[in-house]
């Protein structure tokens, strides 16, 4: 599972028909609360749209939150 962006809003532009990136963090929690182990992938980073300090600072923040292996 990735989580593309932080950012709500842009996340529901830039893919209208998935799960925003709260609802995957809502499923590793799930994941996460059953004993599977997780290791989160951030690809791919876009230039000037979510490669921003704040997006990444927040997806690293929500995959401490689950208590992810490794963030990439």
């Amino acid at each position: 599972m990735t989580l593309t962006t932080f950012d709500e809003a842009l996340c529901k532009i830039l893919k209208p028909h998935v799960s925003t990136t709260k609802r995957r963090v809502e499923v590793l929690k799930i994941l996460r609360d059953n004993k599977i182990p997780i290791v989160e992938w951030m690809v791919p980073l876009l230039p000037f749209i979510y490669d921003t300090k704040e997006n990444l600072r927040g997806t690293r923040d929500d995959c401490h939150k689950v208590n992810v292996y490794g963030c990439f």
